[in-house]
Parts: structure tokens; sequence; C-alpha cells
């Protein structure tokens, strides 16, 4: 039978910081305009898969607007001569939309559209984009839209080329490991 090979690290001295980041009044308007268009006031108006529909929208919208306060905490630790690595859920950009169908023509099949209440632009691009305009362009990227190789990003980072890795949990969450080199 086959043996599995567990490695643990310690995680002495280890800092963990969690910031929580007040959105401001138009994240709040943008997080209600949501509800509004699946014509609820408030989430709890909502169920099932609706409501699960409506949490992921508003969460994704609620992403821009974590962006400064990340670009400060990443000028902050560049400063302090670490290295940063920052996980985003938004490669691509997002619509917060509907599919509505409305009567056809007599005779006819129902017409389905899609509505559209706004669309975001990738939080890995706005990001890249804001730690740019901030004066840090030594960024990796592991993602799917990246344009290096996850493993080229990775050896970028791990040997002090890059100091700053965006990824997503998904690309840059497995099989890469962003510490040894």
């Amino acid at each position: 039978k086959g043996r599995m090979i567990k490695r643990e690290i310690s995680m002495d001295g280890t800092h963990v910081q969690v910031l929580k980041v007040a959105l401001p009044p138009e994240a709040h308007e943008v997080q209600q305009n949501i509800l509004n268009f699946f014509d609820a006031k408030t989430i709890d108006d909502l169920r099932g898969l609706k409501k699960a529909v409506v949490l992921g929208h508003q969460r994704r919208q609620q992403e821009p607007y974590k962006i400064a306060p990340t670009v400060m905490l990443t000028q902050r630790e560049l400063e302090a001569g670490r290295q940063v690595v920052i996980f985003v859920s938004r490669v691509n950009a997002s619509d917060v939309g509907k599919w509505v169908t409305r009567p056809g023509m007599p005779g006819m099949e129902p017409e389905r559209t899609r509505e559209i209440l706004m669309t975001s632009e990738g939080t890995a691009k706005s990001l890249r984009d804001a730690l740019h305009d901030a004066g840090i362009h030594d960024i990796a990227e592991i993602h799917g839209e990246a344009d290096q190789s996850s493993l080229d990003a990775m050896k970028d980072f791990q040997e002090g080329r890059k100091r700053v890795v965006i990824a997503t949990i998904e690309s840059g969450g497995t099989g890469i490991n962003l510490d040894d080199i």
C-alpha cells in the first residue's frame, strides 16, 4: 500500500493580521442597488439559490473597495523588507445580471434576455494597476490570465526578482511553493 508523506512546518513566529475594511457609503449603495435589482429590500427577503446568487454578486462587487487598503499594506510590508502574497478572487470582469423572460409575440415562444445592472473589471488587473500607480512594479502573477507561467512567477518570487505576487486561491494555493528555493 502507498504511504503518504506529510510535511509540517513550524508556524512559530508567524504573524497573521486580519484587517477589517470599512466600506465607503458608495459601496453600501452598490450593495443596495444589487438587492433592488433582484427585487429585494434586504438579503433576508431572499431564499435559496436566488439569495446565494445575490450574495455572490455583492461579495464580488466589494473587492474594488479593498484595493486602496491592500496597496497601503503592501507598501508598508515592502518598506519593512518583506515580500507580499495577495490572493484575489476575481481575475475577469464581473457582471451583475439576471435572466428575464418576456412574453413572445402571439404564437411564439417567450423571449429570454439577460439584463445587466453593472460590470466591474477583474480585481487582479485593478490591483496590479493600483500597485503600479503606487510605484510597485516588481509583481508576479499566478492566475489563469497571467502573462507569465506559474512556475516562472514562482521562481521570480523565490529568487527575489519579484517582491509581490497576485494570485487566486485556485492557481496559487495548490502545488505552488512560494517559500522554498
